[in-house]
């Protein structure tokens, strides 16, 4: 009560994300499904979405907000796991090969744009096709994983 929305912060929001919703305020313009991610008692992070209108007093200043909100933490959970399962391999945690081209396409292209130049590493394990064959796929699925924290460490 008594403090405004970037008062309060969110970590989710920078403060341009702030000055644009500051803009709307000013406009007059209502706002719809604005997602924060908040902290919580005990460092625990939460997310609300909020939609709402400023209200200003008669002399035109600003009051406050008549809205709604509601608590999406549960919904923001189950998108971030639906992102690691498309995208990361659920045995190593790195990102797989969908997430390589995403991120290959993008990078080409801001390089492109920015007339700047890049380079890729590849690795590849060699015989690992044998191992999987001759020692079995658990013994495969143990070096990729060893591999994996090699290569983040």
């Amino acid at each position: 009560v008594g403090r405004t929305r970037w008062d309060l912060q969110a970590l989710n929001l920078s403060e341009a994300d702030w000055a644009d919703h500051r803009r709307a305020l000013d406009a007059r313009r209502p706002f719809r499904d604005l997602e924060l991610e908040r902290m919580g008692d005990g460092g625990r992070a939460y997310w609300v979405s909020i939609s709402g209108v400023p209200v200003f007093a008669a002399d035109g200043t600003f009051s406050g907000y008549r809205g709604v909100g509601r608590d999406i933490t549960e919904r923001k959970r189950v998108e971030a796991e639906i992102e690691r399962l498309a995208f990361f391999d659920p045995l190593t945690g790195l990102p797989n090969r969908r997430l390589l081209t995403d991120r290959l396409h993008r990078a080409i292209g801001a390089a492109a744009h920015g007339r700047e130049h890049g380079a890729l590493l590849f690795l590849d394990l060699d015989n690992f096709k044998d191992l999987n064959d001759t020692l079995g796929h658990d013994m495969g699925d143990r070096l990729l994983v060893q591999a994996a924290q090699r290569l983040l460490s």
